[in-house]
């Protein structure tokens, strides 16, 4: 028997509906097996970032913790109350309102927000807690919920804090360091003020002393010279030490004079110095105790320097007059003058055969008024001082080898 065509046609619907829904099961279960993946990818991220999800439905007010935010928070498995309440219970105390104000403001405007807050484990550690939310909405614009994910930045604070604290600390050592600059420059320009008005004072109290002293000077050689021999003895003698007394201290207060007016401020005007020209003006102030000690002067070939011609002619002055005062007896002086190019400067030695001195007073005798020999040999003992002090004044240093009976070498240096 036929089946009528309305039979075939129900038939045919029915099979095509049966194939549906074979297509429906095999669509829900790969979308079931994409979810099961997906959600399988998200908590190995979650673990692997140590980091837990959650999600607060508005309606029901339940919370929903993945198991790895338990952890984070310190809790046993099922311990935590699921609620919005439950979860404010775990925020430390003095973040509490924080947390409450940035979720209130992110309601109001329907934003993202980040926080770090502290929450207090059941074992009474401290620990910092980084939440990263956003706020759910539905179709009509109505707040459903808020969704986010949370860990522990404990290690990250505490690396924070501890930059915030170097920083803190090298801002005060900045200032501090600031502050001793500061000091330090009104320090030095006092100091400048109090050098500037001691050297004026020392210029014009050892000018306003020359006068007067040169007067009395002068008369007393021409009472020796008249009346040298008109006298009875010990008047000649008392007039002789008034004539060396008082040609003495003319000569201190030259030296001193000179001391005093030597400035480094002089030296950074200083021009190109032909330095054995300096040695040939020397030889002709020196030529008297030249000639009177037999004193042979061995000079090599010298640089032209940057620096003071008077200066710098001072300076070789005091080292030969010294080389050629402090001589052995029964020696004639010689004295030998040599530079070398040593770690970028040109270092001079100017080195003698006379009587030296022990190397412990090698500081000592640049000291002034500093004497190894009292009063035996004549000078003033600023000398040396002076010979420092232009030294160092062009940029240089200056020092002293000797061993006593065998001579001395003073080495010193000036910038190439």
């Amino acid at each position: 028997m036929t089946e009528s065509p309305q039979g075939q046609q129900a038939l045919g619907e029915r099979e095509q509906l049966l194939q549906n829904e074979r297509r429906a099961r095999l669509e829900l279960d790969r979308i079931a097996a994409d979810l099961f993946d997906s959600e399988r990818r998200v908590h190995i991220a979650l673990t692997a970032g140590k980091m837990g999800a959650w999600r607060w439905d508005a309606a029901t007010n339940v919370v929903d913790w993945t198991d790895s935010l338990e952890a984070i928070y310190g809790l046993a498995p099922g311990a935590f109350g699921r609620t919005f309440e439950a979860f404010i219970a775990l925020v430390h105390p003095d973040d509490r309102e924080h947390v409450l104000q940035c979720v209130a403001e992110a309601g109001k405007h329907g934003s993202e927000y980040k926080i770090e807050f502290r929450t207090i484990r059941p074992d009474g550690e401290e620990h910092w807690i980084s939440d990263r939310a956003e706020i759910l909405w539905d179709s009509s614009g109505k707040m459903t919920g808020i969704t986010g994910v949370c860990w522990d930045s404990t290690e990250e604070k505490k690396h924070e804090i501890e930059r915030i604290s170097l920083l803190q600390e090298l801002r005060e050592l900045v200032d501090r360091e600031r502050q001793a600059r500061s000091d330090a420059e009104v320090a030095l320009e006092e100091l400048r003020k109090a050098n500037a008005e001691i050297e004026q004072f020392a210029y014009l109290a050892s000018h306003d002393l020359q006068e007067p002293l040169r007067t009395t000077t002068t008369h007393a050689q021409l009472l020796a010279r008249c009346y040298r021999g008109r006298l009875d003895e010990g008047a000649d003698t008392l007039l002789d030490e008034i004539v060396a007394g008082t040609s003495r201290m003319q000569a201190l207060i030259s030296d001193l004079l000179d001391y005093s007016q030597l400035t480094r401020e002089e030296s950074r005007i200083a021009g190109s110095v032909d330095l054995n020209r300096v040695i040939d003006e020397t030889r002709q102030m020196l030529a008297g105790s030249i000639e009177a000690s037999c004193a042979e002067i061995d000079c090599g070939a010298l640089p032209s320097v940057r620096g003071i011609d008077r200066q710098m002619l001072q300076l070789f002055q005091n080292l030969i007059s010294n080389a050629i005062k402090y001589g052995r007896p029964g020696v004639s002086p010689r004295v030998t003058i040599r530079c070398e190019i040593a770690a970028g400067c040109f270092q001079f030695s100017v080195s003698d055969n006379g009587q030296g001195f022990g190397q412990q007073y090698a500081e000592q005798i640049f000291g002034i008024f500093k004497r190894l020999h009292g009063s035996n040999i004549p000078g003033t003992g600023i000398g040396l001082a002076l010979c420092k002090r232009i030294v160092e004044a062009h940029g240089g240093r200056i020092w002293a080898k000797s061993t006593p009976g065998a001579g001395s070498i003073f080495y010193f240096t000036l910038p190439a």
